[in-house]
């Protein structure tokens, strides 16, 4: 999408503050849709996307335990 084009120019940890700061105001992100929107997007770029929506998802689950 718009944002990883955006972000084309960035490195890894860029990437992955502006995936942070988007799963924060707009919710959840299904992997699928991460996915498809990082099938076109420069290697850090998409590294630096998926290791934070993996640490969103860990904690997302880890707060999901403790909250039963």
């Amino acid at each position: 999408g718009e944002l990883v084009q955006n972000l084309s120019p960035f490195d890894e940890a860029i990437a992955s503050q502006a995936l942070h700061l988007h799963l924060t105001k707009k919710g959840p992100l299904e992997v699928a849709q991460l996915d498809r929107v990082l099938a076109n997007a420069r290697p850090a770029v998409a590294q630096g996307m998926r290791a934070a929506w993996q640490a969103w998802r860990e904690q997302e689950l880890a707060r999901a335990r403790t909250t039963k």
